[in-house]
Formats: C-alpha cells, structure tokens, sequence
C-alpha cells in the first residue's frame, strides 16, 4: 500500500491517533502482537488462518439461523403496520438454548441493529418462557424493540417522534396526509354509497384529532350498529402498540 501511494505521488494524510496506545486497537498493533512474533515467528499466519476459520464458522451459524428462523415464522401475524420480522413464541422457544440464542443474534444482525448483550438476552428468554396471561415482555435493540402479542414475537422500530408532544388537532381538506410518530398515511379514496359526504370536506367539518375515550365506529359491511374502536381492533387481532 505504501509502494502503491507512493508510485501515484499521492499525498498522505497520517492520523495522529493511529500513534496512540489507550486505543486498543494501537496497544495491541504496537505493543502485543509484535512481542507475539518475537516469538512465535508464525504468528500472523496463524491468527489469519483462524481468522479464515471463524469466517467459515459465522457463515454455518448464519445458515442454521435462517432455516430456525424460516421454521419458527409466525404465519398469521395480524399486523397492519411495518415490522422487522415475526416469529411463533411457541416454535422459537422450542429450539435448543444455543439455536435460540444463534436466531436472535442472527435476527438483529440481518436488520443492522446493536447485538443485545449476553445478559439481556438471556433474560428476555427467560420472560417469554415464564410469561402468563396478560403479561407482554419485551427488550430493547438499539433503533428497535421485541414486543409480544398472543403467540407472535414482533420486532418492530421504535417511532420515530419529531417532538413528543403528539400532532396538533387539524381541519382535512380530504388531501393524503402522513401523520408522524406512528408513521403511517391517510390516504382518502372516493367511493359511491360508502364513507361519508364529499360536500363536509368543503363545509369544513371534517376533523382529524387523536382518539378521545371510547370512540364508536361503524365497520363497513357491518350494518348500522356502532361498535367501540377498541373491540373492533382487538377482533381483528391488531397488536396493541398498533392501536
């Protein structure tokens, strides 16, 4: 590399903190592995070809999780917004200890999140095992959470809120809206004999707020009775932090 730069005549920008030894990384370069090749002249090829070995090793663990993952995949998930994957608690929690580890290593590698550590991990194990009714254990991954719902082990992201105050109440014009913190998209469509009256948009009536107290609704195709919001999400089975 440094014949390479040389022969381009290019010019080298050297960073003072490669020089530093509270950086492990340098402690290691500068002071260990050069003692370690004092005296055992081999040793560079050594840690390479482990290094090799390692490699071909992850690669097995990464084939065993995705078929484990595949078997356990959750087939009826009831989920109306995004997520990052979806497991059967049942089909997971049947795997052998270090299978279940390896699929959740495996799990939040392919989604580019923190790996959890050792500790939380097995801990987060230990409540999907001992969970009763109405208990909902769930950990924490970086950008990310596990979350619980009936036999479903749900990643999903975490919300990504401008301000935590939620959305000002607004007016609707009938215009596509997208409405920040549950990041999802109104998106009005005209029917005939269906929804309500065009003309209310222009009289300017039609408000957009946030749910207050047990909102009743009329389900399309359910007949004229109302039914509250909540047990109309709960028969369609959508999980709780989609409500």
């Amino acid at each position: 590399l440094v014949r390479w730069v040389s022969d381009k005549g290019l010019r080298v920008l050297d960073d003072p903190s490669n020089n530093d030894d509270a950086f492990d990384r340098n402690f290691l370069r500068h002071a260990i592995l050069p003692r370690l090749c004092t005296r055992w002249p081999e040793t560079a090829k050594i840690l390479g070809r482990a290094a090799l070995q390692f490699e071909d090793t992850q690669m097995l663990l990464d084939e065993v999780a995705a078929e484990d993952f595949a078997r356990c995949r959750f087939s009826d998930p009831s989920s109306y917004l995004f997520h990052l994957g979806v497991v059967s608690i049942e089909g997971i929690l049947g795997l052998s200890r270090a299978r279940l580890l390896n699929v959740f290593r495996f799990w939040a590698r392919v989604c580019t999140l923190q790996s959890p550590s050792e500790r939380a991990l097995r801990e987060f194990i230990r409540q999907l095992e001992t969970a009763g009714p109405g208990s909902s254990p769930s950990m924490k991954l970086g950008s990310a959470v596990f979350r619980t719902y009936q036999d479903g082990l749900f990643l999903v992201p975490c919300p990504v809120r401008k301000n935590a105050s939620k959305p000002a109440e607004r007016f609707w014009d009938g215009s596509s809206v997208k409405i920040y913190g549950p990041d999802i998209e109104l998106v009005p469509k005209r029917t005939v004999a269906s929804g309500f009256r065009a003309a209310l948009l222009s009289d300017g009536v039609i408000e957009l707020r946030w749910r207050r107290g047990s909102t009743r609704v009329t389900p399309l195709g359910r007949g004229p009775q109302r039914h509250t919001l909540r047990k109309v999400l709960q028969e369609i089975r959508m999980p709780p932090w989609e409500r």
